[in-house]
């Protein structure tokens, strides 16, 4: 398989995968749907989770993973990094219309 050459901007050995600064990102990835006007995810039929949908993860296994918050810069440190250098992004089933009562 074949991906296109693309832009990402860099912070800190880290690359910032933005879809508005190289649209072709979207080839990275196992499916690509708009949820909102700022948020993208998997197709609603397509299950995964960030490792599975990332193609890239499938050929590389020691892949670290932290969020841009200004999407300019990556800390290791920063208060959002719950996960160490395994922080990603997620969707709630809020997303997805499921809305959860606790009754």
């Amino acid at each position: 398989e074949t991906y296109p050459i693309v832009k990402v901007k860099c912070s800190n050995g880290y690359a910032i995968l933005d879809v508005n600064y190289d649209a072709n990102i979207k080839e990275y990835f196992t499916s690509w749907a708009m949820w909102h006007s700022a948020i993208a995810g998997p197709t609603n039929g397509d299950i995964v989770d960030w490792d599975n949908w990332f193609i890239k993860s499938r050929y590389d296994r020691t892949n670290k993973f932290l969020l841009s918050p200004d999407c300019n810069t990556c800390e290791e440190d920063h208060v959002r990094q719950h996960y160490a250098t395994q922080t990603t992004y997620w969707m709630s089933g809020n997303l997805f219309g499921c809305y959860w009562m606790i009754l």
